[in-house]
């Protein structure tokens, strides 16, 4: 089956199972400005839900599934955005309702730069922390992104945003320090002079390298490993942790990260092009060229 092919069975399938539904197809501008397909299906109520078809295309071939097999996901995450929009409608219209579910996650700022006009957000560095509404704690694939129409609504700023972001984001989607071994197996090449290597992410491994500005995360792991943090942007799901040592120069490590992110990964998951620094000395984290 072709992804045109997908595109039209999906749209099908859908008019078939939501008939009340208004089925339309659009581009829209994801992270790092990479434009997706999305299918939005609008009710009457007003409520429109996105479904992203290059995702389940994907997850089908990967896993080797049926259409009707991938298309029974689709719908079953469909049916929870509804099932949550429908009864609390009303919740989403009132920020008090929903406060206690906006989370941050970091994207790139200059990668970001046409998406980020429709959000409000926070500069970090040379990335920026944008806004969501989890509307399930179980799972965290499904959300709302908050736009401007959105903050304007709740009328809140995007320093409100922040200070809920700050309160929730940790507790809903705590951290998670694992040695990479631990998840990939042994390295190649590695051994007792090779420095080790740590992954940070949340509980769920999605959208978690905004873990690395949790309050006193890096502090602590600092004082574990007795040392400043050198920090690998590896995607927006997750950063890799090294201590510092004087066997990695700034220019090497970016040129590492440069080739990781145009090889080993999708566009729309690449977080940034250079490393970072925690400093102990005064507990906070630098563009690592601060130290070159």
């Amino acid at each position: 089956m072709t992804y045109q092919e997908f595109k039209e069975e999906t749209r099908d399938a859908l008019i078939n199972d939501f008939p009340e539904s208004n089925i339309s197809f659009r581009t829209r501008l994801m992270n790092n400005d990479k434009e997706i397909d999305s299918v939005d299906v609008s009710f009457e109520s007003g409520i429109t839900n996105l479904i992203y078809p290059e995702y389940y295309f994907s997850r089908m071939n990967d896993e080797g599934m049926s259409f009707g097999e991938i298309y029974s996901h689709m719908k079953s995450d469909l049916v929870k955005r509804l099932d949550f929009e429908g009864k609390g409608a009303h919740i989403l219209s009132d920020y008090s309702m929903i406060r206690d579910r906006i989370v941050y996650e970091l994207v790139g700022l200059d990668s970001n730069n046409e998406r980020l006009k429709d959000l409000p957000h926070k500069n970090f560095l040379d990335m920026a922390l944008v806004f969501r509404v989890l509307l399930s704690e179980s799972d965290p694939r499904l959300y709302m992104t908050v736009t401007n129409a959105h903050a304007m609504k709740w009328n809140v700023t995007s320093d409100d945003l922040m200070n809920d972001a700050r309160k929730n984001t940790r507790k809903l989607l705590p951290e998670v320090i694992s040695r990479i071994e631990d998840i990939i197996g042994p390295v190649p090449g590695g051994g007792e002079e090779c420095p080790k290597l740590y992954v940070l992410t949340n509980n769920r491994g999605l959208q978690g390298a905004c873990c690395m500005i949790y309050d006193n995360v890096l502090m602590r792991f600092s004082e574990e490993v007795g040392s400043d943090v050198i920090i690998l942007p590896s995607s927006v799901h997750e950063v890799i942790l090294v201590p510092r040592s004087d066997d990695f120069s700034c220019s090497e490590l970016n040129d590492m990260i440069v080739s990781v992110n145009t090889t080993e990964l999708k566009s729309e998951d690449v977080l940034s092009d250079h490393a970072y620094i925690y400093l102990r000395t005064d507990n906070t984290i630098r563009d690592m060229s601060y130290i070159a």
